[in-house]
């Protein structure tokens, strides 16, 4: 057990150090710290993350573990009457976060989907009396953030009204995310990419 031991300290003390895991369109950084400590950071388009954390070394990979996040959250305010034929969202964001980053799932009671980006005014749809909406989800794609299912009928009403919680927005939530070790380089899968971190000291 202790020379297994020895061999996990002597692998982590081995990848401790400073990567970079810029690629077109995307820049990326990480730091392996001998303490056990990382820190993480990732700018792609609009989004922008940063995640700090504890990290290991088991069954040849590398584990991060995030300390203790406050994930956002896309809540239901309050519902009403809509006018007649319309479906009417509205989104409360904090300043610096516009309503235009957020997306409406519409289902239908007949499985077929609608809804788009909303406005700073919110969003309007058509209902179709013989195919009404049955459900929305609101959405935020560039943290891949998705809020609950709401059910919908023209009992509770057709106008809704969200808001939208940043929490720690922009910190990952790191599970024991598992890094391939590939040559000295560490292979993260992360938003439909993989992200290739070349040590640089």
């Amino acid at each position: 057990m202790a020379f297994l031991l020895a061999l996990a300290a002597q692998a982590a003390a081995s990848l401790a150090g400073t990567y970079d895991g810029h690629q077109m369109e995307l820049a990326a950084g990480l730091e392996l710290r001998a303490d056990g400590r990382f820190e993480y950071g990732l700018a792609y388009g609009a989004l922008d993350e940063t995640g700090q954390g504890r990290w290991v070394v088991a069954d040849g990979r590398v584990l991060l573990t995030s300390d203790p996040v406050t994930p956002p959250r896309i809540l239901l305010a309050a519902r009403g009457p809509a006018p007649a034929g319309t479906l009417r969202v509205t989104l409360a964001t904090p300043p610096g976060i516009s309503p235009q980053y957020f997306d409406a799932v519409v289902t239908t009671a007949h499985g077929a989907t609608a809804g788009g980006q909303l406005s700073d005014d919110g969003l309007a749809l058509g209902v179709d009396p013989a195919d009404p909406p049955v459900s929305i989800r609101l959405v935020l794609p560039m943290v891949e953030l998705q809020g609950d299912v709401v059910p919908l009928d023209p009992a509770g009403g057709y106008a809704l009204a969200f808001r939208f919680e940043p929490h720690d927005l922009g910190k990952v939530d790191f599970r024991g995310t598992a890094l391939r070790i590939d040559h000295g380089d560490l292979l993260l899968e992360r938003h439909g990419r993989t992200i290739r971190f070349r040590r640089t000291r």
